[in-house]
C-alpha cells in the first residue's frame, strides 16, 4: 500500500508539472519548486524498507 501511494504521488507530481509547464510556459518558478520537493520526496523515501 505504501508503494501505491508513493506511486500515484510521483506520478501526479508529474501530471501536475506537465500541466503548469503547458500553462505557464514561461513563469517556471511553480515547477521548479515541484521538481525540488520531488527530488527530496524521492531519496528521504526509504527504499530499504522493501530490502529488509
Amino acid at each position: 500500500m505504501e508503494l501505491s501511494l508513493f506511486i500515484f504521488l510521483h506520478v501526479s507530481i508529474y501530471i501536475v508539472r506537465g500541466l503548469q509547464g503547458l500553462l505557464e510556459g514561461h513563469g517556471r518558478t511553480t515547477a521548479n519548486l515541484i521538481l525540488s520537493a520531488g527530488d527530496i520526496v524521492v531519496p528521504v523515501w526509504p527504499p530499504q524498507k522493501l530490502l529488509e
